[in-house]
């Protein structure tokens, strides 16, 4: 074996894997859940942005549970206080707060607090799916129930 190979083949791998996940956000924006997902189940690591993608590929399909499960375990991977200050204008975000354009891929270089709100705002939609009224309102008080479609929902499911 040659010096230095492993790590070779291991950046490989890695380099192997990102191409993976490029597609699957290409598939994914493109509509095409189930190519997204042969490309997502194929790596190995289980990194925010990937668990977050295989998610939204379960709730695509209307598997809620599998969602959930998905979105708690990346939740969990989040550093303890994601919530650093936002820093786009304050006209942007009011239109994100009315805004039920939420459901989209998460890159992997974006921001603990924006992957923390991506993350939060499926699991909401998946806890209002599944019934679990408590999480939907624990989720809704985290962000300052400022998401219309989180107090919409809540609205239908109160």
């Amino acid at each position: 074996m040659l010096l230095g190979s492993g790590t070779a083949a291991q950046s490989g791998a890695k380099h192997d894997e990102m191409k993976l996940y490029e597609a699957a956000v290409r598939y994914i924006i493109a509509g095409e859940v189930s190519y997204a997902a042969e490309c997502l189940w194929r790596i190995t690591r289980r990194d925010i942005h990937i668990l977050y993608s295989r998610a939204l590929c379960y709730f695509a399909a209307g598997h809620f549970r599998e969602c959930f499960n998905l979105l708690t375990e990346a939740e969990a991977r989040l550093s303890p206080d994601p919530a650093s200050p936002r820093c786009a204008p304050d006209a942007v975000l009011q239109w994100e707060y009315r805004s039920d354009f939420h459901l989209s891929p998460m890159m992997e270089d974006a921001p603990e607090c924006i992957k923390a709100l991506q993350i939060l705002r499926m699991k909401a939609e998946c806890s209002a799916k599944l019934g679990l009224d408590s999480e939907l309102n624990d989720i809704n008080a985290a962000l300052n129930c400022r998401y219309r479609h989180i107090n919409n929902l809540i609205g239908r499911n109160g």
